[in-house]
């Protein structure tokens, strides 16, 4: 274990909780823009299922690699590389012209946030004493949830004030449709 000067362990931190932050725009942002690209791409909702989930094919698949390249090759390195192919990925889809670039780019931008997490915390555990981990790592994980309202997300809003016109948010014993259980009419 390494422990390093304050100052510095405080711009990692800052450093990992704004790529984590990056990584979950990417994640959730792309749900409500799915009418955009389905009409500017002319394909079918599940063709946008489908791209929304390239990011997390290769998200998924790289997670035991790069804890193996962050073992080998230092958990810094490996974010600076990973959250490149994350800034190319998302440069790359809106310039996408075909369904096949816009598949490659959203897996691309999964790629690169595959190295967030994992090596994020590992930096944590170099950086930290063991009396300050836990809240570092709780400021890491709070800028997952604190992009979502700008990503357009409701994030961490109270679910019954998130406005829902689908029945699949509604509790079997709602009279309305979108309505939420215990929520008064």
């Amino acid at each position: 274990m390494t422990l390093f000067p304050a100052s510095s362990r405080w711009v990692i931190l800052a450093i990992a909780t704004l790529s984590f932050m990056q990584s979950h725009i990417h994640r959730v942002g792309f749900a409500p823009l799915i009418p955009t690209f389905m009409a500017e791409l002319g394909i079918s909702y599940a063709a946008a299922g489908t791209l929304m989930t390239a990011y997390f094919w290769s998200y998924t698949a790289a997670q035991i690699p790069i804890g193996l390249f962050a073992d080998r090759w230092g958990s810094r390195r490996v974010m600076i590389v990973f959250m490149a192919i994350l800034a190319l990925g998302a440069v790359a889809f809106p310039l996408s012209r075909t369904y096949g670039q816009s598949l490659l780019a959203r897996a691309l931008v999964g790629l690169g946030a595959a190295a967030v997490w994992v090596p994020g915390m590992r930096l944590i555990a170099e950086w930290f004493p063991l009396g300050e981990r836990g809240r570092a790592a709780g400021i890491v994980s709070a800028g997952g949830a604190g992009e979502s309202s700008s990503a357009g997300q409701p994030g961490p809003l109270p679910l019954h004030r998130v406005r829902r016109s689908s029945r699949a948010f509604a509790s079997p014993g709602a009279r309305k449709p979108g309505r939420i259980a215990g929520q008064s009419a």
